[in-house]
């Protein structure tokens, strides 16, 4: 068996080519597009209900924070708290008590992170690293 094309992984006997990354897309996907059709045909009954629009309104937010939380604290296959990450993450959160316009805050995040990258200043505080089971 061949080391394959630069970047990716060999082909092993019995894989599929679906990672579990890829299946949970698609199902993500799949369950996006069944919300979606559920709204366009569901009653003013169900889609009026008061639990249901507090929840949705509350999925992105939750959707948003979870994608902050894995970007900061994940570097492949661990988890690693690092000192310019969570400067970045800490720029941002100032950003938003001054209710600077969210490119604002996305910027501030990424050139303060860059900033310290850049000046050799990261410090990896913990890392935890995640091994595959079996």
């Amino acid at each position: 068996m061949g080391a394959g094309i630069a970047g990716r992984r060999p082909r092993v006997e019995g894989d599929n080519g679906l990672s579990a990354m890829w299946i949970a897309v698609i199902a993500t996907s799949v369950g996006c597009y069944a919300f979606k059709v559920a709204g366009l045909t569901g009653s003013d009954r169900i889609l009026g209900n008061p639990r249901l629009q507090r929840f949705t309104a509350l999925i992105p937010m939750a959707l948003l924070a979870a994608l902050i939380a894995t970007q900061t604290t994940a570097s492949g296959r661990s988890l690693t708290l690092d000192g310019a990450r969570l400067a970045g993450l800490g720029a941002a959160v100032i950003a938003l008590l001054l209710r600077a316009p969210f490119l604002a805050v996305i910027v501030a995040a990424a050139a303060t992170a860059a900033a310290l990258h850049a000046l050799g200043l990261t410090l990896r505080l913990v890392t935890w690293h995640l091994y595959r089971i079996r």
